[in-house]
């Protein structure tokens, strides 16, 4: 079918005559288990960094729970829940046994003549005009 010839770091493809299907095959040249340990290193470093970028913009702490640990304590509320079950706490944070992160959006960038306000029993900011608080404002940036 098709066959690898490789020069220098350039691989090209050429039919090989005994195979007369259109099916193309590409065999790897390496595989993960023949990365030396400096590649994996990179490889582990780099998938965590990415990982971390979808959650850069909200706050987040992770907790380690022992092995065996059937429950654990929220440290900011101080109740205890199943493992396996989620919650929100008094400080609005979205948790598990795992660790707790923000649950809000913190406004950024509105309108000048507005202003943001948190709202603890909504867990949310609340933007609205300065001079009348029950006209509500855009908002055109949030984190979290």
């Amino acid at each position: 079918m098709f066959e690898s010839k490789g020069l220098s770091e350039v691989q090209y493809l050429k039919p090989v005559p005994e195979h007369t299907d259109r099916t193309i095959r590409l065999h790897s040249l390496t595989s993960i288990q023949s990365c030396s340990p400096a590649i994996m290193r990179f490889l582990v470093v780099a998938s965590v960094v990415c990982a971390l970028a979808a959650v850069l913009d909200a706050y987040c702490f992770r907790v380690a729970l022992k092995p065996g640990a059937t429950s654990c304590q929220d440290t900011v509320d101080n109740t205890w829940h199943v493992v396996g079950s989620s919650w929100r706490n008094s400080k609005c944070m979205d948790c598990d046994c795992g660790g707790c992160c923000t649950s809000f959006m913190t406004p950024q960038s509105y309108p000048d003549d507005c202003v943001s306000e948190f709202d603890s029993e909504a867990c949310e900011f609340k933007v609205h005009k300065k001079t009348d608080p029950s006209v509500a404002c855009p908002i055109f940036t949030a984190i979290g």
